[in-house]
């Protein structure tokens, strides 16, 4: 009888230590994979770290070109305002009260909106 229970005991150990070597195994594979899926997404991480550095100075690289097309589109509007008003007051008398107030003096000159509001409206 005790070498039965001692039997059926030793069996029933080795199935646990069985089922505790197939269970570390498991989980080493388990470590195994997660830290080479943790190490692929730290390095796709750092390559759109990458990219967005990259795309955020060509973003400010567009900015900065941008503002400066528009300082340009100013300066050539007033320059082009300047001229014309300067070639009118000189120049063609039906034109001249466009800039001039008529009978209450000269107006301050028009902002660069209303200016070429005029221009294609006439």
């Amino acid at each position: 009888m005790y070498v039965t229970v001692f039997s059926t005991t030793s069996k029933n150990h080795q199935r646990a230590l069985d089922a505790m070597q197939i269970n570390l195994e498991t989980e080493s594979r388990n470590k195994v994979e997660a830290m080479r899926v943790k190490k692929k997404l730290e390095q796709d991480i750092n390559d759109l770290e990458m990219t967005l550095d990259g795309v955020n100075k060509a973003k400010a690289e567009t900015e900065r070109n941008f503002k400066k097309y528009q300082q340009q589109i100013r300066d050539l509007q007033q320059v082009h305002y300047v001229t014309l008003r300067y070639g009118v007051l000189q120049g063609v008398p039906e034109i001249r009260g466009v800039f001039r107030g008529g009978p209450r003096g000269p107006r301050p000159p028009p902002p660069i909106e209303i200016f070429w509001l005029r221009l294609s409206i006439a």
